[in-house]
């Protein structure tokens, strides 16, 4: 995943050092893709790291199906206008790239950014999908920095309270909708020359097919 570069405020590419900000999705898959690499450099084991960005499509939990009821309730907030991009890539471009990286030696010990070329923010992926709902679009806006402490405070209830359920608002979910996600790719474009493969396009008619003629219940 591109979290483990630590939400940057200009994402950059493969260059950059991974980086610990603390937050414990962020920590765990840096510590992952590290040791990936220098187990492949002690080992000759030959393994790839895929550093995928916001993945969507037919049944993704957090960015489809949760996101979907979640506008349907009227409970999306906007955090800086949305202006941000997501950095979205359809699923099946993902598992495309990573068959084909598999298949590429030059690909061995290297690490690449799966992010789709075109660029949408995260308002107009919000009015897409509320508006193949039927739904109303988000109404509601937070600065990043109240809706940083708004996550903090989320989570500190949670753990008072000792539900271990993941809290509806976490600093987690506020760094990646306030941060640019569209991260560099063009590593991944110059040894997969065919992705992406649907597109993002393509990918949010297939998503709103699917999500309209999913069942409720």
């Amino acid at each position: 995943t591109t979290d483990v570069y630590g939400y940057p405020r200009t994402p950059g590419d493969e260059t950059d050092e991974l980086r610990d900000v603390g937050l414990p999705y962020n920590r765990s898959k840096g510590l992952g893709d590290a040791l990936a690499l220098r187990f492949c450099r002690e080992t000759g084991l030959p393994i790839t790291v895929v550093r995928p960005a916001t993945i969507f499509g037919p049944r993704s939990k957090d960015w489809v199906v949760e996101l979907g009821e979640l506008l349907a309730a009227g409970w999306v907030v906007t955090i800086g206008r949305g202006a941000v991009p997501a950095g979205l890539v359809y699923v099946d471009d993902v598992a495309e790239a990573m068959i084909a990286l598999a298949a590429n030696p030059a690909a061995i010990g290297e690490a690449y950014n799966v992010v789709e070329p075109t660029s949408i923010t995260w308002r107009a992926y919000f009015d897409r999908l509320a508006d193949g709902l039927g739904v109303a679009r988000p109404r509601f806006d937070l600065g990043p920095t109240t809706a940083y402490a708004l996550g903090w405070l989320c989570e500190g209830v949670y753990r008072t309270l000792g539900m271990s359920s993941r809290p509806l608002f976490t600093r987690h979910v506020v760094c990646l909708l306030s941060r640019s996600q569209h991260y560099d790719a063009r590593k991944l474009q110059a040894a997969v020359k065919a992705f992406p493969v649907i597109g993002v396009e393509e990918g949010m008619a297939r998503t709103l097919a699917w999500l309209t003629a999913r069942p409720v219940g």
